[in-house]
């Protein structure tokens, strides 16, 4: 059965951009002419047995796919092509979704996870799959298991539903298959960070509910541990420090009160200063959290930056800015942030 990819959540950057170039069998680049045999060795990448893409299709930073040779999407239109009529599973899924992070991508440094009407084959724990880069993973395909094509430059592609993927993904996380660096938070198990992680950056890029990732991962992983990760998400967050961030501060607000995501408003409705959005806020307090991720290192965003946190602090608000480096500072962050919280609740009393 076939469904249609649903729209993502998210803006633009938290979607991945699909890579225009397919993988062609080296035999038939070599049959053609079109490339002698030094060229091809020394200008393609063997992305999958047989099968090369152009060295200056991928990015020149090899360390973006672990130990695997390419992207996870094109390691999935390779590895079909070698197997035709399988099924994308798993981190290959999800990227043929959209998931996308910065540094480190998640699904580019994991195991092609095929599904075919074959038997078990391989180990999709990452590590044990990067030992042999070039052979996809293969599990035994379900019937009735549903699907859809989102690869518009390879639309032959199968590919498990959202949902089938985001258990697929969570079972991988909360099992230790597939990891990724990330900040150590106290209190939080590191896998249920993660899992936190994937779920607020998965529902960005497609328009799954939490409720929907609930329902598929009844069968695959444990209800408690889904029912605590799913508690900790948070539709707004668009990238994962977006969401350590929210993980760090939770705790610290007084009871009753909550922070929201991307808040364009003002309590009682008036939009903010400048249009800003602030990542984290609690409106009733009146304080703001942005996380400033790389994009915020030009000279003139910084400058838009400081005027905005200025119109901010004009109108009543407590602003707290946080970029990529400082933000590893738990301790610092908490008070930071702490500080700006006294202050406000100082200020509505009166004092």
């Amino acid at each position: 059965m076939d469904r249609s990819l649903p729209t993502h959540r998210g803006p633009a950057h938290t979607r991945r951009a699909f890579p225009r170039t397919l993988p062609q069998r080296r035999r038939d680049l070599l049959a053609s002419g079109a490339v002698t045999r030094w060229r091809l060795d020394r200008s393609y990448v063997t992305v999958a047995s047989g099968l090369v893409v152009p060295r200056s299709s991928l990015p020149e930073d090899v360390r973006l796919f672990g130990r695997f040779p390419a992207d996870a999407v094109t390691r999935a239109r390779a590895h079909v092509m070698n197997n035709p009529g399988a099924v994308v599973g798993e981190w290959g899924a999800a990227a043929l979704h959209g998931l996308w992070t910065d540094w480190p991508d998640w699904p580019d440094s994991a195991a092609t996870v095929l599904l075919a009407d074959r038997g078990s084959k391989g180990s999709s724990n990452s590590r044990a799959a990067a030992r042999l880069p070039l052979r996809p993973v293969f599990r035994r395909l379900p019937h009735g298991l549903p699907v859809t094509r989102p690869d518009p430059h390879f639309p032959a592609l199968q590919v498990v539903d959202p949902a089938t993927t985001a258990a697929q993904c969570l079972w991988s996380i909360l099992r230790g298959r597939h990891s990724w660096p990330h900040q150590r938070l106290p209190g939080i198990n590191d896998r249920v960070h993660r899992a936190v992680q994937f779920v607020d950056a998965f529902t960005q890029c497609t328009r799954l509910t939490h409720e929907d990732i609930g329902a598929a991962s009844a069968d695959r992983v444990d209800a408690r541990t889904v029912a605590e990760v799913l508690d900790m998400c948070d539709y707004g967050a668009q990238s994962p420090m977006e969401t350590t961030l929210r993980l760090i501060v939770a705790p610290l607000l007084p009871a009753g009160l909550a922070w929201e995501s991307q808040v364009r408003e003002e309590a009682e409705g008036r939009t903010l200063p400048g249009g800003t959005v602030p990542d984290l806020a609690c409106r009733e307090l009146r304080v703001a959290l942005y996380y400033d991720g790389g994009h915020h290192d030009s000279l003139e965003q910084r400058e838009t930056d400081l005027q905005l946190t200025q119109a901010m602090m004009n109108d009543g608000w407590e602003v707290c800015r946080f970029t990529r480096h400082g933000i590893r500072s738990t301790a610092r962050v908490l008070r930071t942030v702490g500080e700006a919280l006294h202050r406000a609740v100082q200020r509505l009393a009166g004092h």
